[in-house]
């Protein structure tokens, strides 16, 4: 055989014969390289996704508790028995309690709608239950109108804050602001005025 082959192309294929085993133990040990690469990178992927895990389920406990003891009346107690537009309505009081004052259908009409019909009143959906909680969509039943003075108040107990003179009232549920939209009207006096119309999120941790 070996007179058939010339010996250059014999040392070449001798070479090659001696290179094979590096060459295939190379490849082997690039292929583990790349295996332990992708491990560490699934490991290290899976780590971030635990520690994100443990910081949702540590806020989720957190929230839980800040919201364990809470008034399920608590929209009834602190938002529907809110008075609205005050000072109107004390100007009002005011100008019809005059002996001077000659009946205004306008102002009178204007007085009843702030005494009777102007008042924070929510529908309340379906209650929706999970294993931990349940959420309850809370509707305005018709637009209110409110100053500035009443949407500070109004604020304030929704989202747990104190702003100005105003604070939330105890034991406060979770509650998120879904649908929220005020409208400038034109108020008595120098008094502004707006048309509220407000949808809330009630979630209570069971």
């Amino acid at each position: 055989m070996e007179n058939h082959i010339p010996k250059e192309r014999l040392f070449y294929y001798i070479l090659l014969i001696g290179l094979l085993p590096i060459i295939l133990a190379a490849s082997h040990v690039f292929k583990v390289r790349r295996e332990i690469r992708s491990t560490a990178s699934l490991v290290e992927t899976l780590h971030s996704k635990a520690a994100l895990v443990e910081r949702r389920q540590g806020l989720n406990k957190a929230v839980r508790k800040q919201f364990l003891e809470a008034d399920h009346f608590y929209l009834d107690k602190h938002l529907e028995a809110q008075a609205l537009l005050e000072p109107e309505r004390e100007m009002l009081e005011k100008v019809i309690s005059q002996k001077t004052f000659i009946a205004d259908d306008k102002v009178l009409s204007r007085m009843e709608k702030l005494n009777s019909k102007n008042r924070i009143q929510f529908a309340e959906g379906v209650v929706q239950t999970y294993p931990d909680f349940q959420e309850t969509i809370e509707t305005l039943t018709a637009p209110v109108e409110v100053d500035v003075e009443d949407l500070k108040e109004i604020l304030a107990t929704i989202e747990g804050v104190d702003i100005d003179a105003y604070g939330p009232g105890p034991n406060r549920p979770q509650l998120i602001v879904t649908f929220f939209k005020i409208d400038k009207k034109k108020g008595s006096g120098d008094n502004e005025v707006f048309e509220l119309s407000l949808r809330l999120l009630k979630r209570e941790y069971l």
